[in-house]
């Protein structure tokens, strides 16, 4: 891993050597093959690229570089691009098996996160359907066992490759809550992926369970708020 300044850029690098030249070509979008544009919107912009025959993916967090709530917290700690680096690098030390992070760039002004990018190497895979969703809960359940969390258990985020599941927008966190932040987590995925409760190994009738499901109706009732009312605001 390496942090060093490339013009007004801070550069976190963790790729092989032949592909630290390819930072000009993030910055200025010189010389950069597009193969496609995976998602294009107000949160994230997304790219399928290719550099000497491999293929990137390059992906700017646009909602948190421009939030400035998020902007002001990044004069105390890393901002998205960085995070998102170190996690890729964390999970895959740990074993569980999630994109092979390259590098990450930011700009600062005023010690503050104005504009960044994260590229990493594609990772070939499919949503997991039905018919592979007791692999995506065993890696959910893997994730558990070395004492974190997930971060964003959507189904989105498995990927079948053809042999194995792979995580994917991953943002691990210590389990703090035991079994009740576990729960939270199934419940969490089984709202993007119906019938999936089959594959759990747990009872409903837990305590730890009953709890998390409370808390999950809360957050889901909060978010349906704050959508409505930026939507009267709009």
């Amino acid at each position: 891993m390496i942090e060093e300044k490339y013009k007004e850029w801070n550069v976190l690098y963790t790729g092989d050597k032949y592909l630290y030249d390819y930072i000009d070509n993030i910055i200025s979008f010189k010389n950069l093959h597009i193969l496609k544009e995976l998602k294009n919107n107000k949160r994230s912009l997304v790219l399928l690229v290719t550099h000497m025959g491999k293929k990137f993916v390059l992906k700017s967090p646009l909602e948190k570089n421009r939030r400035k709530w998020i902007r002001l917290t990044t004069l105390f700690r890393n901002g998205e691009a960085f995070k998102t680096i170190l996690n890729m690098e964390k999970l895959n030390n740990m074993g569980i098996k999630t994109n092979n992070p390259v590098m990450a760039v930011e700009k600062r002004v005023f010690g503050m996160v104005s504009d960044s990018w994260i590229l990493f190497e594609y990772e070939k895979g499919e949503r997991c359907t039905e018919e592979n969703y007791a692999l995506a809960v065993k890696k959910l359940k893997e994730i558990h066992a070395k004492n974190i969390l997930h971060g964003d258990p959507q189904i989105r985020n498995f990927l079948y490759n053809g042999k194995e599941v792979i995580t994917i927008d991953c943002n691990p966190k210590k389990i703090l809550l035991g079994k009740i932040s576990n729960a939270y987590e199934y419940i969490y995925l089984e709202k993007s992926a119906e019938g999936i409760d089959k594959h759990f190994d747990f009872s409903k009738d837990t305590l730890s369970y009953k709890i998390a499901q409370k808390y999950s109706d809360l957050y889901w009732s909060w978010r349906r708020l704050k959508k409505k009312i930026r939507g009267k605001k709009l």
